[in-house]
């Protein structure tokens, strides 16, 4: 992650469905990840995590394409997830998209 200020330019209208919880940048190849959250609150019912590709611009950053989508039951668990991304290794990510439903403790499902 950086601590750096960056200009991310989202796309129209996206702050009114999603808010972007994090970013993840390398700065070796000029990658970047937006993680946001779509209906993300404590009394949410099926939160959604997204995860976007950013690519560099003349002035920042901006939205690429998005790479999947997590469907949570409830938000404890969406935290947990937000939680262990970046520590996720490759291979719990792979169980996670092949369909499996339980990592660990936390139900995960992904959006097609």
């Amino acid at each position: 992650m950086n601590n750096e200020t960056v200009n991310i330019f989202m796309p129209k209208n996206f702050e009114d469905e999603m808010e972007v919880i994090t970013t993840i940048f390398n700065p070796t190849n000029d990658i970047g990840l937006a993680i946001a959250g779509e209906n993300l609150h404590p009394t949410s019912e099926r939160p959604i995590i997204r995860i976007f590709m950013l690519e560099t611009v003349d002035q920042g950053w901006a939205f690429k394409e998005e790479l999947q989508a997590f469907t949570f039951l409830n938000y404890e668990d969406a935290q947990a997830f937000l939680e262990n991304l970046p520590q996720m290794s490759a291979l719990e990510m792979l169980i996670i998209l092949n369909g499996q439903k339980d990592v660990g403790e936390t139900e995960v499902r992904f959006l097609s």
